[in-house]
């Protein structure tokens, strides 16, 4: 776990430094607060027994003003370090949620979807903990104890040292609950992951439930999930417990130490009252903090295993969007003659025992339309993703106007292509907004315009707000026709050289298809377009029709 630390606070960077000063500062100065109090006692204790009480007000000036300063001192180093750790646990926060849009699409279809929930809520407030306390909690008592422990050898190093080596047996016995404290919290992470991926598929699969009368299923299954998150947090209460049994023991048994001891040494006379007075003062905050090392030591190593997740997805491969070499769209067009797309015998396989397409050579030319078909499952829709990039080809080439796609870079490419899925997502947002993402800055005229061209401007301005209306997420207040004309607006809007649609008018009524069709029609003389399409009426308007088998 010492890695783990050390990677969460280079992930500060230099200002790791002023963390840790802010720390070591706050945990010096309250324990010379502490120390500055004992030595009052002291003083105070040496006044009486002198009979000189005139002293005691003169001495409890100077002690509350140099307290006055400490505090202030605290007061600052504690706003820094606020701050700091609030700096990091955004930082931290940001570049996980940055990351998880740089991920390659197979990313997200291969893992878990629980894990990513997990990682962006649960994990991360757990990781994020490191900063905010954690690492503190375990600093800070350090440093305090080896204050205490300079002002109590300096008043008596015998009963000192007897109660340093009883904390001593007591922190070797809380360490001894680090290995099973950071194996069950990844037993926890791992359950939380599968619980956040149950409840995602309830969710999901609620019509299913119904209509399959799943729910005594799905209940068991989240209930199976609980009960593991139950037993696990069971044993983690239990190792808790366990300690918190230690710590009281000890605490039990030093003040009989102390106490025993004590009367024996002021008896004898080699030690006074007040200074055993003050040793006790110094002991209680010393104890104190001592333990706090060995309970928050197990409590630090879980955070870090929740911090040690985020960092291995943090090393996860990003998708490669950036080209060998910097074209633009102008430079790929100046020749009407340059074939759009090209497919030059490629091959894809979701995994390499089963491959989906192979040795597939194929042009789409401007200005026409290709339909796409085949039987299900033969690789319509992924030939669609392939030309985005969004999955690596095994072999051969995909051109774009003559550039190979690796040497253009998928961001680029992806400006120059609009398009539309079968099942388009649209997000928590307007109308007006979804159909912008299409062209950020768009005025409400354009965006009118599209709609008009995918024939949904009659059945928007019939919503509540019109194109203010607000979608709920994943558009479940439309219709799938309306979900459907709403991404097709969004694409004409893009105004793209190139277009692709995935089935993307199977959930229209025949008007608004003739209506897409249409508009495609006019466009071809300056587009490429390619439908995957299963309707008559679509193929039979294309230019040109591909069968895949």
């Amino acid at each position: 776990m010492t890695q783990s630390l050390i990677n969460a606070l280079k992930f500060m960077k230099r200002r790791a430094l002023l963390y840790i000063f802010s720390i070591a500062a706050m945990a010096v100065v309250k324990a010379l607060l502490d120390v500055v109090t004992s030595l009052f006692v002291n003083h105070t204790y040496s006044l009486i027994e002198n009979h000189d009480l005139s002293a005691i007000l003169p001495e409890a000036g100077k002690d509350i003003f140099i307290g006055m300063v400490l505090i202030l001192i605290w007061r600052f180093f504690t706003i820094f370090y606020n701050n700091e750790a609030k700096r990091a646990t955004a930082a931290l926060q940001k570049a996980v949620y940055q990351k998880a849009l740089l991920l390659p699409l197979s990313s997200y279809e291969s893992e878990d979807q629980g894990s990513f929930l997990s990682r962006l809520s649960y994990n991360i407030n757990k990781a994020a903990d490191v900063y905010g306390s954690r690492f503190r909690r375990v600093v800070s008592p350090f440093l305090s104890v080896i204050v205490y422990l300079a002002a109590m050898f300096s008043l008596s190093w015998k009963i000192s040292a007897l109660l340093l080596a009883a904390d001593i047996l007591l922190l070797f016995l809380n360490l001894a609950l680090n290995k099973p404290m950071e194996a069950i919290s990844q037993k926890l992470l791992n359950t939380k992951a599968r619980e956040a991926s149950t409840l995602l598929t309830i969710l999901r699969g609620a019509e299913t439930i119904r209509l399959y009368d799943l729910k005594q299923s799905m209940h068991d299954r989240y209930a199976s999930v609980q009960a593991r998150w139950k037993k696990e947090q069971t044993t983690r209460n239990l190792l808790t417990a366990v300690l918190e049994s230690f710590n009281s023991g000890f605490d039990l048994l030093c003040s009989v130490l102390f106490l025993g001891m004590g009367i024996l040494m002021v008896n004898t006379g080699s030690i006074q009252l007040g200074e055993l007075v003050a040793v006790y003062v110094l002991y209680t905050s010393f104890h104190f903090h001592f333990l706090q090392i060995g309970k928050y030591i197990p409590e630090l190593i879980e955070c870090l295993v929740y911090m040690d997740d985020l960092f291995a997805f943090l090393q996860l491969e990003e998708e490669d969007t950036e080209g060998a070499e910097k074209i633009m769209l102008p430079e790929v067009q100046t020749s009407d003659t340059q074939t759009p797309i090209q497919l030059k015998n490629i091959s894809f396989g979701y995994t390499n025992e089963q491959p989906i397409i192979q040795n597939l050579s194929l042009s789409f030319e401007r200005g026409k339309m290709t339909a796409i078909t085949g039987r299900t499952g033969c690789g319509k829709s992924t030939l669609l993703k392939l030309i985005l990039g969004f999955y690596p080809i095994t072999s051969g080439d995909i051109l774009i106007f003559g550039k190979p796609l690796h040497t253009i870079g998928f961001e680029e490419v992806r400006k120059w292509i609009a398009y539309v899925p079968q099942e388009p997502y649209l997000y928590q947002a307007s109308i007006a907004e979804n159909i912008s993402y299409g062209k950020p800055g768009a005025s409400m005229e354009e965006i009118i315009n599209a709609a008009r061209l995918a024939n949904a401007h009659g059945f928007i301005v019939k919503q509540p707000q019109g194109y203010h209306t607000i979608i709920t997420e994943g558009g479940n207040n439309l219709s799938g026709g309306e979900r459907q004309r709403i991404a097709i607006a969004r694409a004409i809007l893009k105004d793209s050289p190139i277009i692709l649609m995935d089935e993307a008018t199977s959930a229209l009524d025949n008007e608004s298809e003739k209506c897409i069709n249409d508009f495609l029609q006019s466009s071809m003389h300056k587009k490429t377009i390619i439908i995957v399409a299963h309707r008559p009426e679509t193929i039979a308007r294309a230019d040109a029709v591909v069968r895949i088998a």
